[in-house]
């Protein structure tokens, strides 16, 4: 409560606008952190019409896309991740928000219809985009191939979807799991995805992609 009070005090220091825009910027981020977006939303349209130029507009934007994306307003949390993209090129922010464009365009798709296929190709194109970058960490990278694996499953191209998990599975060898807890859950769910493909249908492929599944979660020593 101090921290946010402090904050909001000095939003109004008009004769010093860079500690003015950073106190906006921060107090939008622990309102949407504590759950009042409302708040948040009306602190980043602040800062936005105060300092578009600003070299925190780009984080702006991307906050004003989580904040849509957590009331899923899918389509207008796009076009800000697009915009925070655009401004930070080559950078982990454009990572994560291409990242989060491609989740955004798989949240939005309820029906496997034409205009929903479009939409779910965008999602791999984008998680492709993000995994090229070469600022592109490797756990941006397991998640782009894992959700791109799911993506091709929507589109029924189950044989590119076990490309993808395998790719993932590649990326983090098992014995370095225990160090890194996000990967590995990445990792974990897609052997499940690869396991599950083979339960649905039983051929010589799939039942060797499972047995690297298999034998990558026991090497992780996820299983015995």
């Amino acid at each position: 409560l101090k921290a946010r009070e402090e904050l909001q005090r000095l939003t109004g220091t008009e004769h010093y606008p860079k500690i003015r825009a950073r106190a906006l910027f921060e107090l939008a981020y622990l309102d949407f952190q504590s759950g009042n977006t409302a708040n948040a939303e009306k602190t980043v349209r602040q800062f936005i019409k105060d300092f578009p130029d600003n070299p925190l507009i780009a984080e702006v934007h991307y906050l004003q896309g989580d904040i849509l994306r957590s009331r899923q307003e899918f389509p207008a949390a796009v076009k800000e991740y697009e915009m925070a993209s655009k401004l930070r090129p080559g950078s982990l922010l454009e990572c994560s928000a291409l990242g989060s464009i491609g989740d955004c365009l798989l949240a939005k798709v309820s029906t496997i219809s034409q205009d929903s296929q479009k939409e779910i190709q965008k999602a791999v194109d984008v998680y492709k985009q993000m995994m090229n970058l070469p600022v592109c960490p490797r756990d941006f990278k397991i998640m782009g191939l894992f959700n791109s694996g799911r993506a091709m499953e929507q589109l029924k191209q189950s044989e590119k979807a076990a490309v993808c998990y395998k790719q993932a599975l590649y990326l983090l060898p098992p014995e370095e799991a225990v160090n890194y807890p996000s990967e590995t859950e990445w990792c974990v769910r897609a052997a499940e995805a690869l396991i599950e493909l083979a339960k649905r249908k039983t051929v010589v492929q799939t039942v060797t992609d499972a047995r690297t599944a298999l034998l990558w979660l026991r090497d992780a020593k996820i299983i015995p």
